[in-house]
């Protein structure tokens, strides 16, 4: 009796044919679970993304509230009142700055700048309601809000992540 090798090579071309699709398709498989985990990614960036922009205007609100305490009646408040409120322009003031520093880390260039300008703003007003005149604080106060509202302009500017 003959070898088969009819029923050899039916048998070989079989198993390569079933190998090759099992590659084909670990490959098709494995790019799929890349591209993804790339969206997956991209999508958990801009939410990290959002929620740095939205800690910052969060924390200028409230400096801005805290600065218009501390430039009201300031001064027809005792000695403990003021101390209280100036606790708290010091804890606002340092969440405003760390949201800053999120936003330098994880924000577009726009975003980068403008919270920049924005902690600049926040610093000068802080050194104007301590230090300044009048007229000054008055000016810092302008400035720092104006600048807040420039900061929620450039963030809701579509730019391309940086």
């Amino acid at each position: 009796m003959p070898f088969p090798w009819d029923n050899l090579i039916l048998a070989a071309s079989t198993l390569g044919a079933a190998l090759g699709s099992a590659g084909l398709t670990s490959y098709l498989n494995r790019k799929d679970r890349a591209a993804q985990t790339e969206r997956t990614d991209a999508s958990n960036r801009a939410e990290r993304q959002a929620a740095a922009y939205q800690a910052v205007v969060a924390s200028a609100a409230v400096v801005q509230h805290n600065y218009s305490q501390r430039w009201g009646k300031f001064d027809d408040l005792s000695a403990s009142q003021q101390l209280s409120i100036r606790s708290r322009g010091a804890i606002v003031s340092a969440e405003l700055l760390r949201a800053i520093a999120d936003v330098q880390y994880r924000g577009t260039e726009a975003a980068r700048q403008s919270a920049e300008v924005l902690r600049r703003a926040a610093l000068d007003a802080e050194d104007a309601l301590e230090y300044g005149s009048a007229d000054e604080i008055q000016e810092a106060l302008e400035n720092f809000a104006a600048v807040s509202r420039a900061f929620t302009d450039a963030i809701r500017q579509p730019t391309a992540p940086s």
